[in-house]
Order: C-alpha cells, then structure tokens, then sequence
C-alpha cells in the first residue's frame, strides 16, 4: 500500500520540484500584482486578501505534498508512509487552521457585532479534535489491534492483518465523530427551542430521522468488526440494506405527512433498489465473480504480485464493473421513470434529453475508469487521456443535440474544433511519453 501511494501519479506531479516552483512564482506574481494595483487605485478595503487567502489554502496544500514526498521535512517524510487516515490529518490540520484563521479576520474586519467565525470554529473542532486524537494514539491503538488479531487470526498474512486493524481503527473515529455530533447538534436544536419556543415537531423529526442513520451507522460497525460468523460480502449487503430501509423509509413518512401529486420515493425506491437488486446478486454469486476477476488480474500481473495483493485487485475490478453495470441499468430506468412523469404532468417529452445526455457524461467517465481498471492501463497520461476522451465524446454528442434543437447556426463545431486540438495534445502527449 505504501509503495502505490508512493507512485502515485498524482502524488509525484504535485511533488515535482519545477512544479511547485512555477506554482509558488505565479502566486506570489500575482498577489503583488493585485497588491499593486489596490495601492495604486486608492486603497481603502485591503480586497486582494481574499485571493491572497482563496489561493494561499491550494498553495499551501501543495507545498505540504511537496515537503512531505521529498524528504524536506523528517517528521513529515515519516507520516508519509503510515496509513491515509494519518497522512489525511496534517491536511485537516491545514485547512482548519487557514480556514479558520480567514473566517476569524473577515468577522473582526466587518465588525457587524455578530460573533460568526466560533460557529465553524466549535463545530468543525469537533471533528478535527476526534481526528487528532486518533492520530496521536494511532500506533499505540494499531499495535493493540495487531496483537489482537494475531491471537485470532494466526495464519493470516499480516498485510492482511494490518489492513483490517487500520479499517477498524479507522471506523471506530468516524462512528465516535457522528456520535459526538449526533448529541452536541440535537443539544443546541432543542437548548435554541426553549430559548425561542416553536413547533417542536420539526426537531423531533430532525432527531428520530438523523438517530435511525447513526443506528445503522452503530450497527454497521458492530456487524463488520465484531461479528465473525458471517462473511464480509454478506455484511456488506446487510448494511446496505439497512441504509436502503431507513432511507426510504423516512422518504415515504415525509410523503404521507405532507402529500403531493407527485410520488417522488418512488424515484429512490426503484433506483436505489436497482443497486440492492444488484448487490444481492453479487452476494449470492460472490466465489464465481471473485475466481473470475482473479483470473483477469493473474493475466495481467502474473506472479509480480502476492496472493494478498491479487485478492484486493480482484476485489477493486469487482467494484468498478458491477458498480458500472448498476449505474448504467440506473440510468436506463430513471429516464423511463422520468419520461412516464413527463408524459403524465403534460410536460413535452422532447425535454428528457437533457437529464438524459447530462446523466450519460457520468455515465461516459464511469466507464472509462471501468477501462482503466480492467485492462490496467498504467501512467497517468494515459489514464486522464482516455478519461478526456469518454468526457469529450459524451458531451460533444449532447452539444451537437441542443444545437440541432435550438440553433441553425453550426456553434457545437467551433466548440467541438477547439476542444479537439487540447484533447489531441493530451493524446498526443500520452503517446510520446508512454506514461
């Protein structure tokens, strides 16, 4: 895992020395620039802090990429190589701080009397104290677990071994932070309430609602890390089942206690039941589409990689063919589902091209990663050059639709022409490099 990370492509574009260097030129360039021209126009209202704040947080993003994958500074150098949910914290704690710190001079600089900036401040804390806290006490929480599951999984691979301990450390933070603010969020509703009394039924809602998605939350987490009896793909489906009842659930409530014409669930119910009908197929067939991809990912890797590694392959090609085959089978049955309520509310059927053709661009690039996937394309021109290309077909087809139904005028080919010569450099270069 360490080594994928450390190969990145675009791990290795952002820590690349020329890069950083034109990125930090230009923005220091710029800001002066701005600088400039607000002392030359008359000063008053210092404005270019907003770019020089808006622009900062991406430059800083990318000097701590480029610090951290180049040995700059050793602390950083050393967290580079631990899992994500410690290398995502010295980002969190990054945005935090400069997003905070902004809010903080924009709420002293307007000085309207309302004190704003404590509210990001006390609500995202919440989230960024609990991640703290799981990175200061990762290694002792990992070293724990891996003694843990040794005892009861001797003959497992400790890739294995690690990669479960690190999901299950990881889990148990998130459902602590939804715990923390499922109570610190319905404490404020309800302390607000009393303060300026209201119909009390909107927050009981917001309560029982918000309390049956952290029960699952809960459940979910007991179930796929305590419960050993069952195998994981069967826990997956229980899950997402759970989440599919009460999802719905509180749709079809909403629905009864304030009816309309429209019976809107049912878009989620047969969508979203598509993809349980789906992974319920999986489910059942597991073994046979597991061997299947095994195969496939043999084939392509041999015997570079360990049975480990060609399991988590396998399991990777899985998700992104079925994952494919599910968003297609959405797309067909929601723009049946879309024409039907066209027909039936007299709106001109003419118009469901649009969600159709807007749905069909995400379906474009979900197929194109599907590709990537399948026949392991590697480097990342070629990647991102086979993603342009599913956007650029996708899209062009929808720009030369509308322009059939609204315009004589031929614009959709200028625009197509125009794209085409940065889409045939992006190729090109993909060509010539062979990355």
């Amino acid at each position: 895992m360490n080594e994928s990370r450390e190969k990145n492509a675009l791990i290795r574009l952002l820590s690349h020395r020329i890069l950083i260097a034109l990125h930090l030129f230009t923005y220091c360039a710029v800001m002066g620039l701005l600088i400039l021209i607000w002392a030359v126009t008359g000063a008053g209202f210092f404005w270019p802090f907003f770019a020089i704040f808006g622009w900062g947080f991406g430059s800083g993003f990318h000097t701590l990429v480029y610090v951290m994958y180049n040995d700059k500074i050793e602390y950083l150098s050393k967290i580079r190589h631990d899992p994500a949910f410690k290398v995502l914290f010295i980002f969190h704690a990054w945005f935090y701080i400069t997003v905070n710190l902004f809010l903080l001079i924009i709420n002293l600089a307007v000085a309207t009397g309302t004190i704003f900036f404590i509210y990001p401040l006390m609500y995202w804390g919440i989230a960024f104290g609990f991640h703290a806290l799981g990175f200061f006490l990762w290694d002792s929480s990992l070293n724990r677990e891996l003694l843990n599951l040794k005892r009861k999984f001797p003959d497992e691979a400790d890739k294995k071994l690690k990669m479960k301990a690190t999901s299950k450390i990881s889990n148990f933070w998130l459902v602590i932070i939804h715990i923390s603010y499922y109570i610190i969020v319905n404490i404020w509703l309800y302390s607000y309430n009393i303060i300026s009394p209201s119909d009390p039924s909107e927050i009981i809602e917001v309560t029982l609602g918000w309390g049956s998605v952290l029960a699952v939350h809960i459940f979910s987490y007991i179930l796929y890390f305590y419960i050993e009896a069952i195998e994981s793909v069967m826990k997956g489906l229980i899950i997402h089942i759970g989440f599919y009842i009460v999802g719905n659930g509180w749709q079809l409530y909403e629905y009864f206690t304030n009816p309309s014409k429209i019976f809107w669930p049912i878009f989620s119910l047969i969508l979203w039941g598509i993809l349980i009908a789906y992974h319920a197929y999986i489910t059942m067939y597991w073994n046979s589409i597991i061997d299947k991809a095994l195969n496939t990912v043999k084939s392509q890797y041999g015997e570079d990689l360990d049975k480990f590694e060609l399991r988590s392959k396998a399991r990777w090609l899985v998700f992104w063919m079925w994952s494919f085959i599910g968003h297609f089978t959405m797309w067909l049955a929601g723009i049946i589902l879309i024409g039907i309520h066209f027909f039936l509310f007299g709106i001109p059927v003419i118009l469901i091209i649009h969600p159709a053709m807007g749905w069909l661009i995400g379906i474009a690039v979900h197929g194109s990663i599907f590709y990537l996937v399948l026949k392991n394309v590697k480097g990342f021109w070629k990647s991102t050059a086979i993603i342009h290309l599913s956007i650029y077909i996708s899209t062009g087809a929808y720009l030369i639709v509308l322009n059939a139904l609204y315009s004589t005028f031929p614009w959709s080919a200028i625009a197509l022409a125009g794209w085409g010569i940065a889409l045939g450099l992006h190729l090109l270069f993909a060509h010539l490099l062979n990355n």
